[in-house]
């Protein structure tokens, strides 16, 4: 039925073309070239009539595309084709529609399908990528989401279990609440009790009731200054509150006078728990203060026990205690010391001790000492020294004697004001030394230890040396100073010699020579052996001693020297008298050569004249070492 519309309406369109005047409207198409199959009729010949021709526009023939165009170019077009409606505007114009509030749509500025297709296509890809990376967001915001609410779940779970344990504490708590309310009210109870057998035994406010405490024998004397222990016990039926945090018990002493009467003087321990349900041990305190002198030897009081601040019931036959004051005592050292002197010599010792009196500084002064001794021809000027207010005293004493060896001791008896004393009978020794050898007053002067040092020194047993050191010249005050031919003659070329030098000012020092003393001009010695020595000054058991440092000269030989050390001189006295010390030059000195001090080392002064100083009690020795 198609093709036989179509080849009606061909038919048709062949007869108007062949009609005058068909070809001049050659580029208008008939109506009826809708009804044909164009464009695909379009180069066919139909009943000797070309479609083309016949239908020019639908064809889009060449020959009127001109003739179209240029007719569009001046004017607005509307056709149909196909169904569509096709608008044209004049050339340079726009085609528009108007809304209806009357805006203006410019149908102009929209795209062709050809050149929308590849944007709509561009736009479709971007649209496609921003799709996926939405996926991929939405990917991560689902896995992070995720994490979140697991992390979010566990934070729940703690929670909930912390609020768990929260509220099981809160539990226990409330049930601990509840066990000291409860353990409150066994106390109150326990208390309520106790005040009911109070009451119900005639107790008060000021006395507590019940059976009395158990007596007990008692002969000792209690210290003034407490820390003796007292136990009290009860019977059955009588039972204290035995909890260590009740500190509600303490034992009261009360003073008695000469009478045996009571009196308004008391002394109270501190307050203490009850040991066992019918046991309490009380600490005695102190009655006289500490520092502060006592002013009885002895005195009672009665002894009773308070409970909670109220008096309990004594027996009656509770014990009277006597009390006593401190009895002072003395420590002295635990050896028997021995000490050295001089044959008949008197020479001072001292042996420290310490005091027991525990009054303070008054007590220490407020003691008494006497002492005796059964050596009254050996041991004399015995008597305590230091000072009276402080614990650490001294027993000084003088011994004279020739014994080789023999054993000696002073009763020390020490007694306060109160009529208390103790006594120590303190044992030393004493023998006779020789000083430094045979013959000298070295050991007048020179301490047991300081001898044995020097003997030490050069390779002597102190017992030893004693024997085999003798004296060769000595200068006391009773021959006056003489380094003439007495002093040569009995020293010179006669071996090793010692020097020992005492001033008055109690400096005792001197020197050692390898060399034999000679009186010959021989001058300067050297690389020989030789030292200088002093007893400490501050430690009088304790030598100094000062080797060769420097200078190669050791000592120095003239005529008109008695002896001299170094180059210096370290050591120098000439035959008239006149020393000077002057330590540095070639043997050492701690302080310094040529300074102040340095120059005071050896003998305390740098310039001092001994002819002149012994006739005020220097001493000066020589002894030959065999």
């Amino acid at each position: 039925m198609k093709v036989f519309a179509a080849t009606l309406a061909l038919a048709a369109l062949c007869t108007l073309a062949a009609m005058p005047g068909a070809r001049a409207a050659s580029c208008v198409d008939s109506d009826d070239c809708a009804d044909l199959n164009v464009p695909e009729s379009c180069g066919r010949t139909v009943l000797g009539f070309v479609v083309t021709e016949v239908c020019p526009v639908a064809c889009k023939a060449p020959a009127c595309a001109a003739a179209i165009r240029a007719a569009r170019s001046t004017s607005a077009q509307i056709s149909t084709s196909e169904g569509n409606v096709k608008l044209q505007a004049a050339n340079g114009k726009q085609v528009m529609i108007v809304k209806d509030d009357g805006t203006e749509i410019n149908l102009s500025d929209t795209l062709t399908a050809t050149d929308a297709v590849p944007q709509f296509k561009s736009q479709e890809r971007r649209a496609e990528s921003t799709e996926e990376q939405i996926k991929g967001l939405l990917q991560t915001l689902q896995t992070t989401f995720t994490a979140h609410v697991d992390v979010a779940g566990k934070a729940y779970t703690t929670a909930k279990a912390q609020a768990a344990s929260t509220k099981a504490q809160a539990a226990s708590n409330a049930a601990l609440v509840e066990e000291l309310a409860l353990f409150r009210e066994t106390v109150a109870n326990q208390t309520q009790a106790q005040a009911s057998v109070v009451a119900e035994n005639t107790g008060d406010t000021s006395k507590a009731g019940g059976i009395p405490w158990n007596t007990f024998p008692f002969t000792e004397k209690l210290q003034d200054q407490g820390g003796y222990v007292l136990p009290f016990t009860w019977p059955k039926g009588r039972e204290l509150m035995a909890d260590s945090a009740l500190k509600i018990y303490q034992c009261v002493f009360t003073l008695l006078d000469d009478k045996g009467k009571a009196t308004k003087e008391t002394r109270a321990s501190a307050m203490l728990a009850a040991t066992t349900p019918r046991s309490f041990l009380c600490s005695v305190p102190a009655w006289n203060k500490a520092g502060s002198l006592p002013q009885k030897k002895e005195w009672k009081t009665t002894v009773g026990v308070r409970e909670n601040g109220r008096d309990m019931p004594s027996p009656k036959n509770a014990p009277v205690m006597t009390w006593t004051t401190q009895t002072p005592t003395m420590k002295f050292p635990g050896t028997s010391p021995l000490f050295r002197g001089g044959k008949n010599k008197k020479v001072f010792h001292t042996i420290p001790f310490t005091l027991s009196y525990p009054y303070g500084p008054d007590g220490y002064a407020s003691l008494a000492f006497t002492m005796t001794t059964t050596n009254k021809n050996m041991v004399t000027n015995i008597e305590i020294i230091g000072d009276k207010k402080s614990a650490s005293r001294s027993l000084k004493f003088a011994i004279t004697s020739d014994a080789k060896l023999v054993k000696l001791g002073i009763d020390v008896t020490v007694a306060s004001k109160t009529g208390l004393k103790s006594v120590v009978k303190q044992q030393f020794q004493f023998a006779v030394s020789n000083g430094l050898g045979k013959g000298g007053l070295s050991g007048d002067y020179m301490t047991a230890e300081a001898v044995k040092s020097i003997h030490n020194k050069l390779g002597y047993n102190s017992e030893k040396a004693s024997e085999s050191w003798q004296l060769c010249h000595g200068m006391y005050k009773s021959t006056g100073w003489d380094a003439g031919s007495k002093y040569w003659n009995a020293c010179a070329g006669k071996g090793r010699t010692f020097f020992f030098l005492r001033r008055p000012n109690g400096r005792v020092f001197g020197g050692y020579m390898r060399d034999t003393l000679t009186k010959s001009a021989r001058g300067y010695t050297r690389n020989t052996p030789g030292w200088l020595w002093r007893v400490n000054p501050s430690n009088t058991n304790s030598v100094d001693y000062y080797g060769k440092c420097c200078a190669w000269y050791v000592h120095y030989f003239h005529p008109s020297h008695a002896f001299t050390w170094g180059g210096g001189h370290d050591l120098h006295c000439n035959t008239n008298g006149g020393c000077y010390a002057n330590l540095g030059y070639s043997y050492s000195n701690p302080r310094g050569y040529q300074t102040t001090n340095g120059k005071k080392e050896l003998a305390g002064d740098y310039n001092f004249n001994m002819k002149d100083e012994i006739k005020n009690g220097a001493v000066v020795e020589i002894y030959l070492i065999k």
